[in-house]
């Protein structure tokens, strides 16, 4: 069973569908189909960590370019750099006193290594606005699916507290239209990290019908932040 929303789907034909998924990648409980909100953005980010080689590192890497370690050492200006270098893991006094009587100053050869790959985040915004009882009661169903999912079970530990949690399940994310996929970069499996709900947020009008109340718009915000980092072949595979 599918949760959607609009349930007249002729003036938004482009959707996403969120499927709840366990641990075994098992479908858990409905699916919940959402109109595609403008500005769907695809943040990569790796990271990359700045280190200072120094003169000692310079000559440890293989010294200058087209030279070798040996040469750094056969030159006065190299012998101080190094000398500088060795005196100040002992004191920066001793450090600077050996840069003032050498006159010579360390380039510190900061170079960029690569540290590690950030996981993709994905914020959603959706403003529900049902026209009919049956939709509001649909957007309840969603974000109840939503709130319900983004909590961990707590792990045995009796009615004062609990021992720990349980994973949370992850959501898979499709973008399709008219029932046909939307080629475009895939989404790997996610954490739902946050969802926040906002009631009513630019009227005070309720949706009056048979004598139940509804609000009568409702805005949807929820953060997904993927379960592992991609790598060049997914990259390949369409990620």
């Amino acid at each position: 069973m599918a949760l959607t929303f609009p349930q007249d789907q002729t003036s938004y034909p482009a959707m996403m569908r969120f499927t709840c998924k366990d641990g075994n990648g098992t479908t858990v409980g409905d699916v919940v189909e959402l109109y595609m909100p403008a500005g769907v953005q695809f943040a990569d980010k790796v990271e990359y960590e700045n280190i200072g080689l120094g003169a000692l590192g310079i000559a440890a890497t293989g010294g200058l370019e087209g030279g070798t370690p040996s040469d750094i050492l056969t030159t006065k200006e190299g012998q101080g750099l190094i000398l500088s270098e060795v005196a100040k893991k002992f004191s920066d006094k001793a450090g600077a006193v050996s840069r003032i009587r050498n006159k010579s100053a360390p380039n510190p050869n900061t170079r960029a290594l690569f540290k590690q790959v950030s996981l993709r985040s994905f914020q959603f915004s959706f403003k529900l606005i049902p026209t009919s009882a049956s939709e509001a009661e649909t957007i309840k169903d969603i974000i109840k699916k939503f709130r319900t999912e983004m909590y961990p079970e707590d792990l045995v530990g009796g009615t004062s507290g609990s021992l720990g949690y349980k994973f949370p399940n992850t959501f898979s994310m499709e973008f399709f239209s008219n029932g046909t996929t939307i080629e475009g970069p895939k989404v790997d499996e996610s954490y739902l990290e946050a969802c926040s709900v906002a009631y009513n947020p630019t009227n005070q009008s309720i949706l009056d019908n048979a004598g139940s109340g509804y609000f009568s718009e409702i805005d949807l915000n929820l953060t997904f932040t993927e379960s592992r980092t991609l790598n060049r072949d997914k990259i390949g595979e369409g990620f």
